[in-house]
């Protein structure tokens, strides 16, 4: 395979801090270095085996990646270092002769071909700017063997047209895991997230969001499950969310890819049911706080006990002090405007409630001038066509009791916030037809309110 015969010219660097060979009693010497990994930690490579494979002996790196070998007779070795990270993903590193003589310090360097080289060597042919190769393996999910199948990545761009207008593409790449289950998807962006597919034997996994975070080259190892859903082949993960150190009640989480969610109760605490087992990522949000999302391995049995703070969502209004008793004016703002007739299209809880969608995205479908658009298979955008047109598009300010939710235009996102909560949903696609204190935060792409139970609470 390509991927294993381009990492065996891969190296490390051997850092030996002070000469690197130490006198030590009796003629003997002390060999010390550090082994900094590029691939997978980008920094010291702690738990790689070392050996001097003359004398069969080796030793574990430390928490900075330093490895020691102390009363090493002089003479000539060879030094080899291995990792399971590594070599989950067929990286092999050659073999470093050292000549280790008492009292004479021996720098040991391996030097580590540079991202890109490592990029145009698995993915030759013309390369756009700010992408990256994402390299992993793929397995079953309950017995662990490798899985031959396909990777597929899927992501959205944007694209500045000569009218000044932003229109978004979705984009796609597609690798094969071989029969080792190795695989190395080429031309992934290193500046958005991409929405990672897999498939083997008929079945199908994911998506699973995976970021390079500005990295020319990713690891991600993925599991998925070959075979009929049944109890054993089932999982569950369960935990705590919390944000300023305090539970978050009504909290969504779920994983991507499945409309069902779950709210944390008044304690915090969730409970995700029936999950196949496999990759996943998990997905929680709750207002106030900005959006959570993790890979998470889920296996059959006890489950996965995971917990996770929310930061809190800086502001982008500081001018709107909202407490309880303004949101339920705010509410009763609501039903005024529409029982005046006012501009605006106005969704009541009865028409919420008749339709019965599972997600709030879906009661903006009919809403005049919106358009609700999937993204990666698990999240929605909301654009407003302005002048009826499609041609033309921006996303309107989206508000939950008359909190502003951060948009993200390139991967999409989702509200946090169910049908079964919503009193009313009004959607005022010019801003001069919303109440005043919403108008500023409009712009020219308009704006959506959504007013919930919590608000009256």
């Amino acid at each position: 395979m390509r991927l294993l015969r381009i990492i065996m010219t891969a190296a490390v660097t051997l850092w030996v801090p002070g000469g690197g060979v130490a006198q030590s009693p009796a003629g003997l010497a002390v060999v010390r270095g550090r082994v900094i990994d590029s691939l997978v930690t980008g920094g010291p490579l702690a738990g790689a085996k070392v050996e001097l494979l003359e004398l069969a002996r080796s030793t574990t790196t430390d928490a900075r990646g330093v490895f020691r070998f102390d009363s090493v007779p002089a003479g000539s070795y060879l030094l080899a270092f291995s990792h399971p990270d590594l070599a989950a993903f067929g990286f092999t590193p050659p073999e470093q002769a050292i000549r280790v003589e008492a009292g004479v310090g021996q720098p040991i360097q391996l030097t580590t071909p540079a991202a890109a080289t490592i990029y145009s060597r698995l993915c030759p042919g013309p390369r756009e700017q700010e992408t990256g190769v994402l390299l992993g393996t793929l397995r079953e999910a309950t017995s662990g063997r490798p899985l031959a199948g396909t990777i597929r990545g899927e992501w959205i761009v944007g694209i500045l047209g000569v009218t000044g207008e932003m229109t978004r593409q979705p984009r796609q790449a597609a690798a094969e895991a071989d029969s080792s289950g190795r695989f190395q998807l080429c031309g992934v962006p290193t500046d958005v997230a991409v929405a990672v597919w897999t498939a083997s034997e008929g079945y199908e996994g994911g998506p699973i969001e995976v970021h390079l975070t500005g990295k020319e080259v990713g690891v991600r190892h993925l599991t998925l499950r070959v075979g009929a859903a049944t109890p054993a082949g089932q999982g569950r993960v369960f935990g705590t969310i919390t944000g300023d150190g305090r539970p978050i009640a009504n909290a969504h989480i779920r994983v991507l890819g499945r409309d069902a969610f779950v709210e944390s109760d008044a304690a915090g605490r969730f409970v995700l049911d029936s999950l196949p087992v496999g990759s996943h990522t998990l997905d929680a949000r709750a207002l106030g706080f900005t959006p959570f999302r993790r890979q998470v391995d889920v296996a059959s049995g006890g489950g996965l006990s995971i917990d996770v703070a929310l930061a809190p969502l800086a502001p982008e209004l500081p001018e709107l002090n909202v407490t309880v008793s303004a949101a339920a004016a705010a509410w009763n703002g609501f039903e005024a405007r529409r029982l005046r007739g006012m501009a605006g299209h106005f969704i009541t809880r009865e028409q919420i409630t008749r339709r019965g969608s599972l997600r709030v995205e879906d009661l903006l479908r009919t809403a005049p001038g919106i358009r609700v658009e999937q993204v990666g298979g698990s999240d929605y955008r909301i654009v407003a066509l302005r002048s009826g047109s499609g041609l033309s598009q921006c996303q309107p300010a989206i508000f939950v009791d008359s909190f502003k939710i951060p948009l993200d235009p390139e991967s999409g996102f989702s509200l946090p916030v169910s049908p079964h909560e919503v009193l009313g949903i009004e959607v005022h696609n010019s801003t001069s037809s919303a109440p005043p204190e919403y108008q500023l935060a409009g712009g020219s792409c308009g704006v959506i309110l959504i007013w919930t139970l919590r608000g009256r609470s």
